[in-house]
């Protein structure tokens, strides 16, 4: 003899497990002031970047059908080397812009000198 579970009308609950309440009957109470500081604590932050990846995996496929010789891939080690000397230039660049704590206009990512400058000039207290 097989035991049957019990259906949702048989134990008397109803077909939905949490209904949605009432904005009304539940009050909004402010725990906290509802503004921003005007300060951002500094936090660690770990680059990932995979920069020149593509032109690293066409070298490599280069050198793979060429049985890894390097003579084969010229073309390929220098469009590696050059995307490499833009990054690093381009990330050397950026981090000049990070110790100045004022953010530029091309900014995509803040620092948290830079969120604290933009927070302390335009203040929401």
């Amino acid at each position: 003899m097989t035991k049957m579970r019990p259906t949702i009308p048989a134990l008397g609950l109803k077909k939905h497990a949490r209904a949605a309440q009432n904005e009304k009957k539940v009050p909004f109470r402010q725990l906290l002031p509802l503004s921003l500081n005007n300060h951002v604590r500094g936090t660690a932050k770990s680059s990932k970047e995979n920069n020149c990846l593509y032109e690293m995996s066409l070298l490599f496929a280069c050198m793979d059908e060429a049985s890894f010789d390097n003579t084969a891939c010229k073309k390929e080690f220098n469009e590696f080397n050059s995307c490499i000397k833009k990054f690093e230039a381009h990330r050397k660049h950026q981090k000049e812009l990070q110790q100045i704590g004022i953010p530029t206009p091309d900014t995509v990512i803040f620092t948290d000198s830079q969120l604290t400058y933009l927070l302390r000039k335009y203040p929401t207290k």
